[in-house]
Formats: C-alpha cells, structure tokens, sequence
C-alpha cells in the first residue's frame, strides 16, 4: 500500500527475475579451465621438458568420467537429447572410427581414446542442453575466456621466466619472446584470444556495448604471442560470415555452393603454386617448423594405408609409433599431424577423414545458412566453426578435447543443433519456455 497525492492505492509488484541456475554454469568454467588452460598450467620448456605438450593424461580420466556423468544425468531427464542433437553425419563418423580399431596395433589405448571421445561429445551436448538461452551460454563462455586472459597476462608479469617462450626451450627455441600465458604454447594463448574476440560481438548489448572495444587488446595479445595462424583464421572466418550472410539473404545455399566450389579449387591451385613464397612471407621460413616434412611422411602412409589407416587414435603412440621408428629427432617428437584433415586421414582412412570433416564443418555450416542473415548466435557459431576449419590447416583443431578450440567447435556444434529456428531441439532443464529463442533472435 502506498500513499500517492493524498489518496491510497496499491501499487503493484515488479515481477521477480527467475534465478539463473549456478549449475550448468559452475560445470561450463570447469571445462573450459581444463580444455582451454590445462591441468598443469605454467609448464617449464626447459631442459627437461623432452617432448612436445607434454601432459599426463591419467590427470584427465576425471575429467571423461565426470563428463560421462553429466551425460547420464540428463540423458535419464531428457532422453531425447542424444538422438535429437547428433547428426547423421556424425553417428555414422564415431561408427566408423570405432570400426577402424580393428586394424589398431593397441585396441586397447584406441577403445579407451574412442569412449572418451564420445563421453565428451555426450557430456558437451547434456552441458549445453542445460542452459535456459543462448545468451546465458554466450555469456558465460565470454566471461569466462576472458578471465582467463586477464590471468594469462598476470602471469606473463609475475612468472615471465615460464609465461614466455625463451630461447633455453628444449623443443623450439625459436619462439623466444612470444607470449605464452599458462598455456604450454603460444597457439593455445592465440586461440583463446581470438575466441574471445569472436564472442565479444554477440556479448555486447545494452548497457555492455563498451566490450567491443575490448577486442583492440585481445588483438594486440595476438600479436604479442606471435599467434599468425589464428590471426589469419580469425579474419578470414570473419570475411567469410559476411559474405555468407549477404548471400544468404538473396541465393539459396545450393547456388552458393556451386559457385563457391570452383572458386575454391581454383584459389587452391593458386595457393599450391604460390604456397612456398607465401609461406616465406608470412611465417619466414618455407617449411612451417618442420611440418612439410611430416605431412609428407604422413601422405605417404596414407597412400599405403588408405581405407582404415592406422586405426582410430593409433597412430602417434610415441615410441610404439611409425613416427618414432624413422629415426628423425624432428618427427619423433610430433604429437599431431599439425593438420586436421592429415590427422584424420592416417588414423581412419579417407572415410574417417571425410565423414568427420562434413560431420563437424560443412553440415553444422550449411543447416545454419538461412539463419545467418537475422540470427546473431547463428553468426557466431558458424565463425566458430568456420575459424577451427581454416586454423586447422596447420594445426589440429577437431576432436582435440584438450584445448580450447576443440571445446569451441563442439559447443558450436551441440548450439547450432540445439537452439534451432523453430525454437529448442531438446526442452531445456529447468524452464517451460520452447519458444523463447525465437525473441531472443529478435532481440
């Protein structure tokens, strides 16, 4: 009751807010402090540091078996969610995968590398499943990347000794004085910071507008830690959503398709031919650290070893490895095939290598063509998506749960699927609301 000019009304109650559930909040910092971070952050690179990103992973299995349990609890909530929110294309990539341990050398290692990696993918999409809007999911992912960044530059001032590459780096003492944070190499610290700048656009509304600004010192990092390969990705994916959206607006996605395609062969012809000179004068040296050499021993084992290849996760085994019985200190020490498509290719055959890159790229990419031109976290995921593709031509970005641009790409994913344009795949836990996306995308 309240008096108002002598006279006595009632005046009625705001509605209060519902409380945003801590939850699905808590578990998504977790993860992203163990992909994008790592569980032993503020590695020493020196003379004891014998191998590329060495990590423990029994510290992991925790992890896995945490994330198989978020999967088990909202798949007995919502059992919908796994058969709504995984592609075909996708069920048929594990299947196949799982297919080529057949021809593994250690079933044993690839069985145990194939659950965690579908306890990841069904733990991602129960995360993501979990949260009420895109827009708390953009939220904290921001938030939470960039706290990380604020972090990485902490230590960079408190522990410059180990938070910046030095020229005693027992593997590549040619990344001295680039930044690497608490990340054990600079292209995890670059990832992380373009990934953010990729978030900032979709964070910034209201009264949070001044976070577009942020992205001038997210950049300037960047260049700080000499992170080349993600600052090309990031503006590429960037040129890319907006032609793709301007596209989208007048051409149906099978005209751009066909259009596209033979300016796509036609572009890498050209940058075939002109591949050496371009790679001297953006990267300085001809064969990218090495990796030439790899990729062709890993073309030449691919040939040999086309339809099944080495078996799911079989391949970089160390010192059970091809690689290791080469004798070559450069391609014994290798981890990944620095190349995404490689990766797959000598692990589960072309149709492994096929599969996952349709699965995990072009699929998600064309189902959100026509969203692009009205849908802001339409845009977002697909330049999520589209950065992991063009970055993973000379890093391994799909199906590396480990670091931060795995994680991305499978968020991205899981949200493309989940938050659909007729509003919710799969009911969120914890809210009615089906259609509430629909004024989200609006807004």
């Amino acid at each position: 009751m309240a008096t108002v000019a002598g006279k006595s009304r009632v005046v009625p109650m705001r509605p209060r807010r519902r409380a945003a559930p801590w939850a699905p909040h808590a578990m998504l910092v977790a993860v992203l402090y163990v992909s994008a971070v790592g569980l032993q952050p503020l590695q020493d690179r020196g003379a004891t540091f014998a191998q590329y990103a060495v990590v423990d992973q029994r510290l992991y299995m925790p992890f896995y078996v945490a994330l198989a349990l978020i999967a088990g609890a909202t798949w007995w909530l919502r059992p919908v969610y796994p058969a709504r929110l995984f592609d075909p294309w996708l069920v048929a990539f594990l299947c196949w995968a799982g297919f080529t341990m057949l021809v593994s050398p250690v079933p044993g290692k690839a069985l145990l590398g194939w659950g965690k990696q579908v306890a990841y993918f069904l733990g991602i999409a129960a995360l993501v499943v979990t949260f009420r809007t895109q827009r708390s999911l953009v939220r904290v992912l921001g938030w939470t990347l960039l706290a990380f960044v604020v972090a990485d530059v902490v230590a960079v001032g408190l522990r410059p000794d180990v938070a910046i590459h030095h020229a005693s780096d027992a593997v590549e003492p040619t990344l001295a004085g680039l930044w690497r944070g608490l990340h054990p190499h600079k292209a995890k610290f670059g990832e992380l910071l373009a990934f953010a700048v990729l978030l900032l656009p979709a964070m910034a509304r209201g009264r949070w507008q001044w976070l577009r600004v942020m992205a001038i010192p997210l950049v300037g990092l960047m260049l700080l830690a000499g992170a080349k390969t993600s600052l090309l990705a990031l503006a590429s994916s960037l040129l890319l959503v907006a032609g793709l959206r301007a596209a989208a607006r007048y051409a149906p996605g099978t005209l751009v398709a066909m259009v596209a395609a033979p300016m796509f062969v036609l572009l890498a012809v050209a940058g075939g031919l002109l591949l050496p000179m371009l790679l001297v004068g953006l990267f300085g040296d001809a064969t990218l650290a090495g990796r030439t050499q790899l990729w062709g021993v890993l073309w030449r084992y691919a040939e040999a070893h086309a339809l099944f290849g080495s078996g799911y996760a079989s391949f970089f085994l160390g010192e059970d490895g091809p690689l290791f019985r080469t004798g070559k200190p450069m391609l014994m020490r290798m981890g990944n095939a620095h190349n995404s498509f490689l990766d797959l290719l000598v692990t589960t055959g072309w149709p492994g290598a096929v599969l996952g890159h349709v699965a995990l790229l072009l699929a998600p990419v064309a189902a959100a063509y026509r969203r692009l031109p009205h849908d802001r976290f339409a845009r977002l995921w697909v330049s999520v998506i589209l950065f992991g593709g063009i970055s993973s031509l000379t890093s391994v970005t799909l199906l590396q749960n480990e670091r931060a641009s795995g994680l991305m790409l499978t968020i991205a994913y899981f949200a493309l699927r989940q938050f659909t344009h007729r509003g919710y795949a799969v009911p969120p836990i914890g809210t009615r609301r089906r259609f509430r996306y629909l004024r989200e995308a609006r807004a």
